[in-house]
Formats: C-alpha cells, structure tokens, sequence
C-alpha cells in the first residue's frame, strides 16, 4: 500500500510540475486514476471506462461509491504495474491507438508491435533483463545454474529466455521449473523445489518470478537450513517483504538485477509539503497516514489518544512521507516520473508551444500523439537520455547489486551496471555459499550428438531418426512399389507377346516399350527412399524419377502427335504436325533437356546426406535438397510436358479414338498436375522422418496414374475385348465417326 501512495503523488506531482511550467502555456492537464486491485477484470473495466469518453460513475474495487463524473477525453494512459495486466489493457488500447506507457510491465511479449502498436514502456524488456543476468553469470565464471519461472507472462517467457541465453552461452542449466500457479498453497510442490534445490551442485540460482513466489521458497529454505547463491529478477531485488523476513541471512548470497535507479527532482520537498497539516486537503491521504505507525506524530505520547481525540491533523509527522520515499528502493517512481515527461514533451511538441504560447489549438487524435511520443528524446540524467527503439522500448540499464545483510537490515551494494549490451563489474566476487559445485560434478558441455540425461550428471547420445525399413509407412511404399514394379512387367510381356496387334501398334509400336522400361525405373525408385539416407540415395532418388517420369511422359506425347498426324486434314495444320512425327526425336528432344537439367543439378548443388541436430534428443538423418531451384525446375519441366499431352488429348477427343486413348490420357496428367501443385509447398515447408515417405507417395500416384491410365484400358482390351482389337474393327469406327459427322453436318 505505501507503494502505490508513493506511486500515485508521483504521477500527481509530475502533472502538477507541468501545469505550473512554462512547457505547456494555457494548457492544463488532467488525470483520472484508476485501482486495478491487481485483476486483469477490473482493469478491463476501467479500461473500457476510460474508452467511452462519456460521464461515468468512478469504479472502486469493491464498490462503487461515490457518484463522481466527469466528461473524459483521454489521450494517454500509464500502467499498468504487472505485465499481464498491461497486456490485456493494450489489447483495447490498441483499437483507437490510444498510446500507453507502462513504467513496470517488462514482459518482452509486449514488444511485438503487430499486437500492441500503441505500447510502450519507461522499463526495458525481460529479454534485454534475460541478457543482463546472462552476462552476469559469465562474468562471474559460473558454469552452472538453476532457473526458476512461474505460470505467468513474467516468470514463463523470463525463464523460458534465460535457458536458451545459458545454452547459447554454454552454460549448464541444471534444472528449470515453472512453478504452477497454486504454488502458494501446494505443500507438495514447494516440497519438490526444495528437495531440487538441496540436491543441486548449482553455482547460482536464478528466481525470475514475482516476490509471493520467493518468499515461499525463502520460508521452505531457512526452516531446512538450504545456503546458496541466488540472483533476483527486478520483481524482488528491492522487495522489503523479502529482505526483511526473519533470518533472511541464513539464506545465503543474494545478487540483484534492478532497472537504473534515480531520485524524482524536487519530489522530497513536494512529499514534506503535502504532508504538512496546512496542506490536508485529502481525507483518505491523512486518513491513511494518521493509521500507519510510522507516520504518526513522533512528539505525542499517547498516539492512540491524538488519534482518538478531534486534533487529527496534529498526528501526522510531516517527514514520513519523505522518509517513506527515501526507504523505497525500486525504480518505478523515476519511471512514472519519466512516462509523465514523455507525454508532455510529446504533447509540447504535436501542439507546436513555446514558452508563451502553442501555435496548434485544435483538437487532435490520440494516434497523432502517439506519433509523438514514438520520436521524443529527454534528458534522465546529466549524460543519460530516454528514446524508444522501434518495439517501443527505452534505452534504460540496469543495475547489478549485492544484498549486504546485518543487523539492521539490509543493504543495497551496487557492483555493477549493464547497458549498451555490455557489462561492467567494479568487482568481480564470485564466491558462492557453502554448497558449491564440488571438482566431481564440474558441469561440462554435451557434444553435438549427445543430450544431457534428466540429472543433468551426464551426457547421453542422441538416437538416429530415419524412415527405417520396418516403419509402417516403409512398408506400405515398398508394398506398393514392388505391386507397381510385378504389374508393369507383366505389362511389358502382355504387349510383347501382342506386339503386332492394332492396340499395340496404336499406343506407338516400339516407343510404348520405352515407356514400359521408363516407368519400372520410376518405380525402382522408390526404394531409394526408405532407410538410412547416403550420399548415393539422395544423389539418385529424384533424379531418376525426373529423369524416367520425363522419358515416359515423353513417349505418350509422341503417341499423341501420331494419332494427330494421321487425322490431321487440314493442310497448314497437318504439314506442322507431320513434321513432328517422329517418334524416336521427339523423345529423345524432350528426355535430353531433363537430362541436361539433373546433370547440372547433381555437378552443381547435388541432393546430399544430412544431420539435423535441432532436436534435443535425436538426430534427424535426411536428405537435404541444397538447391530447391533446381529441384522445383525439373518438376515444373514434367509439368510442362505433361499440360502439353493433356491438351493434345482434350484437342484429340474430337477424333476417331476407338480405344478411348484422349480420354485416360487427360485423366493421367491432371492426376500429375494435381499431386505435385500440392506436394511441392507441402515439401518446402515440411521437415521430420517422413518428408522422403510423403516424396516417395508422390511418385507412387505419379507413376500407377499412368499405368492405370495409359496401359490399363489397353491391357483390358487385349485380355477381354479381343474383338475390338483387330483392324476391320477400327476401320468400322473410323468410318462411322466420319458418317455420323457428315449427317450431323448436314441435319444442322
């Protein structure tokens, strides 16, 4: 509660300097305060208040009492203190860019501008805290440390930050716990984290939670006797309910990390003046300080007799609150302080004032201020200056101190500031307490196949993860691809064996044995895919899809300008497609350029071999495509190809095609066209053990849409439909075609 008096004159005060300054000349400014009681609904509420801009009953934080309006035109707001807190209230601030300046609130989620674009702060952000703690750990030569975070924005993302710091930095984390939220009552929980703590050979202990948080551990510490090393987050460095526990020396060495702290200007003076009893004005002010103990008139004898009798205002000792100010250690009074500045000096500069008078009177948006506020730069201190980076963060240090703990209390020692990225110690004592790392458990770094075991007391090596041979999905794409493998065999001997028949003859006589071989090569090549990944696998698995699939496609184009040419009876048209009726050249024309491409593929960037170590306690051995460009070229040439074959077969449904051959074509190359549009961005942005299985799919559908499509109905007609392969029967057709063309000419 003193805290919060503290913080409230501040805010008051600042205001007060300026309406009395010339900063400002014939504008005055107002405020509203607001008891968020520490809950993210009152806040809302209050936030929603002061959003209406109507005549509005005052909001308590149990009642509401008093009937008090007043026509609301807001333009700024500062707070809250918590970050989670200050995260809901930006939230709606954000709707009107109605700028807020938090002097507390240091979670570094605030600082992602495309959630809170009207935030900012007089405080830096966890992350910049996390790196102060971490440069201090260094420098102290610690190798070793535990984290503790808890279940809240504070605690979660600080601790979460200060693990990946330490593992960057190689430093042991011995152990990170976030402690649950009922950690205040849970008995079983704190009995967990002491039995963690005893049992650790940490060098220091990093508490980055709120103070109720560590005042439960501190209790569990001093009853069984637990002595270490602890570094404080700035939300209990300074804590009075922490460092005046009793037997809080038995705790060990605490070293605190707090935000750069200066003294208000003027403020001791202001606090002595409001103080005095000429200056009485607010009922709850003395009211408040006449029934705190250290404020009571320090000459009467019988305070509770002066409080009794009608002479209240004689209670009060006019030095308290500054004495109060004086005791208080944080840093948040300068930073309301500060928000205060920042604000006017925005305001100074939107409405264009002198010393006299502002040039621009009209009424202005609050995101116009907000503008402002972005681009000010004020003095702290003589050589210290406030901006704010593009995240909305100050340029604000810390300060490094140790708890020196006696009889009388305790002590703040400053040893040392970190700003700019950099840390500078006056001296350098890096003594833990007695329960030091003994020489046995010196803390060593895991090699990069090893993760370190639960106890952090050794390392372990990390598994190799693969498609391996007996996964499921392994054996569904060999199954599959030794079914497609037996299937075209037979269909290369059933066309053998029919080779002079008209069916055989149709689907492009010797080129349709080129196919055949070509698509057994594609799917042989999906047994590259399973198992442990070489160099060679890698090199061959894609190529010689492309490569095949190419040749394949290839031969079916052919076919296609065959049947064109011998239908083709207009005369431009037909001596264009004659001159393309070459078989033999069209496949080799078009297989060539695939060629080339994955021979300049593998000579320049080939598909090799690769440990993923991301993970903490596998490897992920894959196949990494060096060149993506190259990759997606070749699919796009088979691409092209295959549009080109599915509009000469949607062209060639207008012609005599006994076989329906047009038809399963077309159907062949959009199944093509369709797989690999959506396996392409699926691949791109996929990694794990079965980014090569869902390659290999790809392959498969490719590849049985074609021996489905393009040899299916054809082999159905040599074993079935014998009659329909003979040449009175597509003489039959042919002429039948034409009749029926004729007659629907003529009808029309």
């Amino acid at each position: 509660m003193n805290e919060t008096l503290l913080r409230i004159q501040v805010m008051i005060y600042a205001i007060e300097e300026i309406n009395n300054s010339s900063l400002l000349p014939n504008v005055k400014l107002g405020y509203e305060i607001y008891d968020t009681c520490l809950d993210v609904s009152f806040a809302l509420r209050s936030t929603l208040k002061l959003m209406e801009k109507t005549d509005d009953k005052l909001i308590g934080c149990a009642d509401e009492k008093d009937n008090i309006t007043s026509t609301k035109n807001i333009k700024a707001v500062i707070g809250e203190w918590l970050s989670e807190i200050s995260i809901a209230v930006a939230r709606l601030l954000a709707l009107n860019l109605t700028p807020q300046i938090s002097y507390a609130a240091t979670s570094q989620i605030l600082s992602r501008k495309e959630k809170f674009p009207s935030f900012l702060r007089t405080t830096p952000s966890d992350l910049i805290q996390a790196r102060a703690i971490t440069e201090l750990v260094k420098s102290m030569n610690w190798t070793a440390v535990g984290i503790f975070g808890s279940e809240d924005d504070y605690g979660k993302y600080g601790s979460e930050q200060l693990n990946d710091n330490f593992k960057n930095d190689d430093v042991c984390v011995e152990f990170k716990i976030v402690l649950p939220a009922d950690f205040e009552k849970n008995n079983a929980t704190l009995s967990t984290v002491l039995d963690k703590i005893q049992n650790s050979y940490t060098e220091a202990i990093v508490i980055f939670t709120h103070e109720h948080n560590v005042r439960r551990i501190f209790e569990g510490a001093i009853k069984r006797g637990i002595r270490k090393t602890w570094i404080a987050s700035d939300a209990w460095s300074t804590s009075k309910n922490i460092s005046k526990m009793p037997n809080i020396q038995k705790v060990g060495r605490v070293i605190g990390v707090i935000i750069e702290r200066n003294k208000v200007p003027g403020f001791d003076d202001y606090l002595v003046h409001l103080a005095s009893k000429k200056n009485f004005n607010s009922t709850f002010l003395y009211e408040y300080l006449t029934n705190y103990s250290m404020c009571v008139g320090l000459s009467s004898q019988n305070p509770n007799g002066c409080l009794s009798s009608g002479s209240v205002k004689n209670c009060v000792d006019a030095q308290c609150l500054q004495n109060m100010y004086k005791q208080d250690e944080s840093y948040e009074p300068h930073s309301i302080y500060l928000a205060v500045k920042v604000i006017a000096q925005a305001l100074k500069n939107l409405l264009k004032c002198n010393n006299e008078t502002c040039e621009n009177t009209n009424t202005f948006q609050a995101w116009e201020l907000l503008e402002e506020i972005k681009q000010v730069n004020i003095s702290v201190t003589n050589d210290s200056y406030l901006t704010f980076n593009k995240n909305g963060d100050p340029t604000v240090g810390y300060d490094i101190f140790d708890w020196e703990i006696n009889e009388k209390g305790v002590n703040l020692v400053v040893f040392g500031t970190y700003e700019s990225d950099r840390i500078h110690l006056n001296k350098i004592d890096n003594e833990t307490d007695d329960m030091v790392t003994p020489p046995a458990m010196e803390c060593k770094s895991c090699g990069d196949h090893e993760y370190s075991n639960d106890n952090k007391t050794g390392c372990v090596t990390k598994t190799n993860k693969y498609l391996e041979w007996n996964d499921p999905f392994s054996i569904i794409l060999v199954s599959f691809g030794s079914i497609g493998i037996v299937l075209t065999l037979m269909v290369l001997v059933l066309f053998a064996v029919y080779r002079t028949t008209p069916i055989v003859k149709a689907t492009g006589k010797y080129i349709c044995f080129v196919a055949l071989l070509a698509l057994l090569g594609c799917f042989c090549s999906v047994m590259l895919f399973p198992g442990l990944p070489s160099n060679v696998s890698c090199m061959a698995g894609l190529p010689l899809f492309a490569i095949s699939f190419t040749i394949c496609v290839s031969c079916v184009l052919a076919n296609l300008l065959q049947i064109f040419a011998g239908f083709a009876f207009k005369l431009n048209f037909g001596n264009w497609i004659k001159r393309l009726n070459k078989p033999a050249a069209v496949v080799m024309a078009c297989s060539s350029v695939q060629i080339v491409l994955c021979i300049l593929w593998l000579t320049l960037y080939p598909p090799q071999q690769r440990e993923n170590n991301r993970h903490v306690r596998e490897i992920l051995i894959e196949c990494h495509v060096v060149s993506v460009g190259f990759f997606i070229g070749t699919l796009a040439y088979i691409a092209f190809l295959a549009a080109l074959c599915f509009l000469f077969a949607f062209k060639g449904k207008q012609l005599p095609d006994l076989y329906k051959n047009a038809s399963f074509i077309t159907i062949s190359m959009l199944i093509y066209l369709v797989v690999w549009m959506i396996f392409i961005p699926v691949y791109v942005n996929m990694s794990g053990v079965y980014k090569r299985a869902i390659e290999a799919t790809a392959i498969l559908m490719s590849s049985y849409s074609l021996l489905t499509c393009y040899f299916g109905p054809k082999c159905y007609i040599i074993l079935w439909k014998s009659q329909l392969n003979e040449e009175k029967a597509i003489t039959e057709h042919v002429r039948q075609h034409y009749n029926n063309k004729r007659v629907s000419t003529v009808t029309s």
